[in-house]
C-alpha cells in the first residue's frame, strides 16, 4: 500500500510544483500592486497635490 501511495506521490509532484510557482507569481504581482500604490498615496500626501488638479484623459 505504501509503495502505491509513493507512486502517485511522485506522479503529483510536478504537478504541485507547477501550480505552486504559478501562485508565487501571482503573489509576487500582487504585492508590487500593493506596494506601489502604497507609494503613490505617500507621494500625493508629501507634494500636497489636489485631486481636483488631476487631469483625466
Amino acid at each position: 500500500m505504501s509503495e502505491i501511495i509513493a507512486h502517485h506521490y511522485r506522479e503529483l509532484r510536478p504537478l504541485v510544483d507547477i501550480v505552486g510557482d504559478r501562485l508565487l507569481f501571482i503573489a509576487a504581482v500582487l504585492v508590487a500592486l500593493l506596494g506601489a500604490a502604497l507609494i503613490g498615496v505617500q507621494l500625493i500626501d508629501i507634494l500636497g497635490a489636489a485631486a481636483s488638479s488631476f487631469q483625466r484623459i
